[in-house]
């Protein structure tokens, strides 16, 4: 399928999800496919059902882009494993090392990069709201210097 179509990447998203939709250890996110199998024997079969519905959907899959029979991934930011959907170390390293922002854009930024991860912060919604409603206070001159009170830099250093 050509990608210089306005639509073709979500065409391509809605003909893989029907391709795979009746198979519940698949999960597709637009061309990548991860595979949830409890044992060795059964990602097998899993797979043999993959590679039968491809071929039967004319998809061809590039194998030089396919990990096979790994107990732990990293697939789409967080790092997957039979245990447990964790965020991978190296990816928020740059949220540990983030010194206090000194404007408002900065403010945003590491904002930002809380949301990607806030799933993976236990009982962090109330500081980063705290962030949210500082931001909310503060003026919108994005390049101006920010005073931070107590209460927002207390919430900064839990949120970090």
């Amino acid at each position: 399928m050509t990608f210089v179509l306005k639509n073709a990447a979500q065409s391509f998203r809605r003909f893989l999800d029907s391709a795979f939709r009746d198979l519940p250890y698949c999960f597709v996110y637009i061309d990548g496919i991860l595979i949830a199998s409890r044992n060795l024997n059964e990602h097998i079969s899993h797979l043999k059902v993959i590679f039968s519905t491809s071929h039967g959907n004319d998809l061809i899959l590039k194998i030089s882009k396919c990990i096979f029979a790994k107990p732990e991934v990293d697939f789409l930011g967080p790092h997957v494993s039979a245990r447990d959907i964790r965020p991978i170390i190296e990816r928020i390293q740059a949220l540990l090392d983030f010194n206090r922002p000194n404007t408002i854009k900065q403010l945003r930024r590491f904002l930002g990069m809380l949301n990607f991860y806030q799933r993976f912060l236990p009982n962090d919604a109330k500081h980063i709201t705290k962030l949210s409603d500082f931001l909310v206070r503060i003026k919108r001159n994005k390049n101006k210097s920010i005073d931070w009170d107590e209460d927002s830099i207390k919430a900064f250093k839990y949120c970090k």
